[in-house]
């Protein structure tokens, strides 16, 4: 399914439509369209684009014709707040995103099939964070996607997964409290030093 716009002029049909079919009266169908309007205010008004992509997200999931018939009253206050919440969350906690891309290649490329050799055509999954069903392979990885799913990143083996995004954060932790290491300080540091040299240069 294609992302679902923010738009309150037009109304995109799939909130049209979906508003229809989640309410009996008209009353209660205007509710759910003002929900939805007070959602694009509060999309167009947010600057993180992690945060902006949950909101995305959390739309996606809760349009879906075949999905849980959530009405937009509710998702998108409490379960817009929750989602929030559990992205703030786990933006503290993320790594800096190289890193997850340095891991990442690691493990796509450490798998061997017999007769071909190095495989490299691993897809990677952003972890399903709550109120998402948006496919975030679609979007660049690790740049375009929430922190809840970068920590969440998988990949498949047949019909078993491989958390790339715990398997990252699980080493990255075990070298730090080994060595005394603090790459979100260490990522500071060499950013501030390629800055220093570039402006000298």
């Amino acid at each position: 399914m294609e992302s679902i716009p923010f738009s309150k002029d037009p109304l995109p049909k799939q909130v049209t439509d979906y508003c229809k079919q989640v309410t009996s009266t008209k009353a209660e169908y205007e509710a759910q369209i003002e929900a939805y309007k007070v959602l694009c205010d509060k999309y167009a008004a947010e600057k993180d684009k992690r945060r902006r992509q949950t909101m995305q997200n959390l739309l996606d999931f809760v349009m879906d014709p075949e999905g849980w018939e959530m009405k937009p009253t509710y998702a998108f206050t409490e379960c817009l707040d929750e989602a929030l919440r559990c992205e703030k969350a786990a933006q503290k906690s993320l790594y800096p995103i190289p890193l997850y891309d340095m891991i990442t290649h690691a493990v796509t490329h450490a798998t061997f099939t017999v007769g071909r050799g190095e495989s490299t055509r691993w897809t990677v999954y952003g972890g399903m964070p709550s109120y998402s069903n948006a496919d975030a392979s679609k979007r660049k990885r690790y740049d375009d996607w929430t922190a809840g799913e970068t920590s969440g990143a998988y990949v498949k083996f047949g019909s078993h997964h491989f958390n790339i995004g715990k398997t990252a954060d699980y080493i990255l932790k075990a070298l730090e409290e080994r060595y005394g290491l603090d790459f979100k300080e260490l990522e500071k540091q060499r950013k501030s030093r390629k800055s220093g040299n570039g402006s000298k240069g």
